[in-house]
């Protein structure tokens, strides 16, 4: 069985401190280089998002032999003096360019990736999603990202929107892409999907839903060499196949897909000559959690899977909900605490980097007893972690350290997640309680 202790080592593996001294210097960068090297910043920052802790709290969590591990050309780490107080981490994070966080982001996820191919083998398909964050409020991020504004004034928090890509079976994340909503600058879900597909693996599958619908997604995800499986809106699927189509059968069909004049306008760096060759699919299914019968309407490109796969393939596309949920609330990524466009970056991106080191070991637990990665608790797993992290770092010889993952990995997966087969709870309008009479607003008549 692989060698590894708990996340420490998969991190510093994955990201060796040679390497970041050769991205430090090709880049340019004049810090980096002593007690607060980048891998040891990001790592903290990671330990951060992963125990909610703060600045100074986490600097406390770094022992002289930890700080040697990640600085071992340090004279301070050599030492083993350490500074009881954060000041210097707080400011080293604030001084790390935003490209070294995307760096160690990239190569990260290249490397887990790589790790977990042997787990999930089969290819890969990543699921579009988008959602948005209200950092709290400072005057830069305010600048950055505009609040929103009603009849009674303007927000005091900024607003932004966020894109993800999770791979279908293991959960993994794509480093995610963000934009102001409002603005001259604002983003749509859209434009920020069309510069997340050159993120994606070659030769990936784009699973989207009826948001990125449209002929400029299809059309960039296939002419850059991947295949997407797209749901549509029922008036859009009916302009493609005709008004009096009849779609109240399961049916397929070989379509040409060509952009309209609108998506010429919207769009001009596409040809008037482009295509997408696909096919039209009509399902109707029943979700596991409802009576009810579903309409899916697809639209598929550079897919050999026959319709059946197809729509239940789509069908998980719900995971990504509950994905964004995790990074937004269990891992806390909905109120980030920075108050700088930067920092507020390089938590955003350590953040999802957090998400990916579990979301890697609960695939290699899933691997061990043989069940789907999706099955083991994010949350469960962290715990896990957590709790065997020391005594992975303090096991005498590798035949314990080997004896505690496996250990390990039967508690984490002891308790698995089920489909839900409850119905959705009805949507209801809270309203705010009232601590006085509601004011009237008729004029008295005149006596």
């Amino acid at each position: 069985m692989e060698s590894m202790d708990a996340i420490l080592g998969r991190f510093l593996s994955a990201v060796p401190s040679e390497w970041c001294n050769g991205i430090r210097r090709e880049f340019g960068y004049s810090g980096g280089g002593g007690l607060f090297s980048y891998p040891l910043i990001c790592w903290l920052m990671i330990v951060q998002r992963l125990k909610g802790l703060s600045v100074e709290s986490a600097w406390l969590t770094v022992s002289p032999e930890l700080a040697l591990r990640f600085s071992p050309t340090s004279k301070r780490a050599q030492s083993g003096t350490l500074s009881p107080f954060g000041g210097g981490y707080d400011h080293a994070r604030r001084a790390m360019p935003v490209e070294m966080a995307e760096a160690v982001f990239d190569r990260l996820f290249t490397e887990l990736c790589v790790k977990l191919s042997a787990v999930n083998p089969r290819p890969s398909a990543f699921v579009l999603d988008g959602t948005t964050l209200s950092p709290d409020g400072s005057a830069k991020l305010r600048e950055e990202y505009p609040p929103h504004a009603n009849q009674h004034g303007e927000s005091h928090y900024p607003h932004l929107r966020l894109l993800f890509a999770h791979e279908l079976g293991t959960a993994m994340a794509v480093r995610p892409i963000w934009g102001p909503v409002r603005g001259k600058d604002r983003v749509s879900e859209q434009s920020l999907a069309l510069e997340m597909i050159g993120r994606l693996p070659e030769g990936a599958m784009v699973v989207a839903d009826r948001a990125f619908g449209v002929f400029s997604i299809a059309y960039s995800v296939t002419n850059s060499g991947r295949s997407c499986l797209v749901r549509m809106t029922d008036q859009r699927f009916l302009s493609l196949v005709g008004k009096d189509a009849d779609l109240s059968f399961d049916q397929e069909r070989e379509f040409v897909w060509k952009p309209s004049a609108h998506d010429l306008r919207a769009h001009p760096e596409i040809p008037k000559n482009a295509m997408v060759p696909g096919c039209l699919i009509v399902r109707h299914v029943v979700p596991s959690n409802s009576k009810s019968v579903v309409r899916l309407l697809l639209f598929v490109s550079g897919s050999n899977m026959t319709g059946d796969e197809l729509a239940a393939t789509y069908a998980k596309r719900w995971n990504i909900e509950t994905d964004i949920r995790t990074l937004k609330h269990t891992l806390g990524l909905d109120r980030p605490s920075a108050r700088l466009p930067d920092v507020l970056a390089k938590e955003l991106i350590l953040g999802v980097a957090a998400y990916n080191l579990v979301r890697a070991m609960g695939a290699l637990a899933a691997g061990h007893v043989g069940i789907d990665p999706r099955q083991v608790s994010f949350t469960r797993m962290a715990a896990c972690m957590q709790a065997y992290e020391q005594r992975l770092l303090d096991a005498p010889n590798q035949e314990e350290l080997e004896r505690l993952v496996l250990e390990m990995f039967t508690r984490a997966t002891a308790r698995t997640l089920k489909p839900r087969t409850r119905p959705n709870p009805p949507r209801h309008t809270w309203e705010r309680p009232r601590s006085g009479k509601r004011r009237s607003t008729k004029k008295p008549k005149n006596t």
